[in-house]
């Protein structure tokens, strides 16, 4: 009853929802280890030097906060991933080590599926939820979910590079409830970001949820998985065809 409270004080009117559209990274899974990780180990097989995961999770995480109109395309992953690695390696990143690193997370080892997420996507689809992700991502994110065994649970994988929209603007959100059969307030979109997420979903007339999954536990204003989510509609004070 607690997280139903909680909720409720959200403004978010689960009675409505015909469809939910989820985020992708830090909503749905995570690189793995990290992207540190992972660019390290492989700069190392190629042979460009012996770099600390810390240290490169600190050079992405700056590069990343300070993108501007970043639209997901190889040229600007090239760029970020320029500037990530400024100054570390033993030579400049070359197309060669760009790709590798690239396609490096287009192997579902380097990601982590949260363990709520199967369970509660399998409880939406066998309650009839129609379901979409929405994500800011390029276009291996599709192959990535059939990979992961994720894409089943979706009627559709919206994809910014590929619709040419990113969030948050409304326009994806528009795409998403197209492909969900619903109008934008029959929808919910579940998603990490204050600002893509939830400003978008509010500027494209969709409910919205916040995910933080680094919380202790779930607020008044964020939940910190998606079993709290599913734990309110298996209260039975959610009506779908309400």
């Amino acid at each position: 009853m607690q997280q139903t409270i909680r909720l409720v004080s959200m403004n978010i009117c689960l009675e409505r929802v015909r469809g939910i559209s989820f985020d992708a990274a830090f909503t749905l899974l995570q690189p793995h280890p990290s992207v540190g990780h992972v660019y390290a180990r492989i700069i190392h097989e190629q042979g460009y030097g012996n770099l600390e995961p810390s240290v490169v999770n600190r050079g992405f995480a700056k590069s990343w906060k300070g993108r501007r109109d970043f639209d997901y395309s190889e040229a600007h992953w090239f760029k970020l991933v320029e500037q990530t690695l400024e100054g570390l390696l033993t030579r400049s990143l070359d197309e060669q080590l760009f790709r590798h690193l690239y396609d490096g997370f287009r192997d579902p080892a380097c990601w982590l599926v949260y363990e709520d997420v199967r369970p509660s996507l399998k409880y939406f689809r066998e309650r009839g939820m129609e379901m979409v992700v929405t994500s800011n991502w390029d276009t291996r994110l599709r192959q990535l979910l059939r990979d992961l065994d994720l894409d089943g649970y979706f009627r559709e994988i919206i994809v910014s590079a590929e619709v040419g929209f990113y969030k948050p603007d409304p326009r994806i959100f528009q795409v998403s409830c197209d492909k969900l059969g619903c109008r934008p307030q029959e929808a919910l979109h579940v998603g990490d970001t204050p600002e893509e997420d939830m400003e978008g979903a509010k500027q494209g007339g969709l409910q919205g949820l916040l995910i933080n999954r680094s919380a202790a536990e779930s607020t008044e204003t964020e939940i910190r998985s998606l079993e709290n989510l599913t734990e309110l509609f298996k209260s039975g004070k959610v009506n779908k065809s309400g």
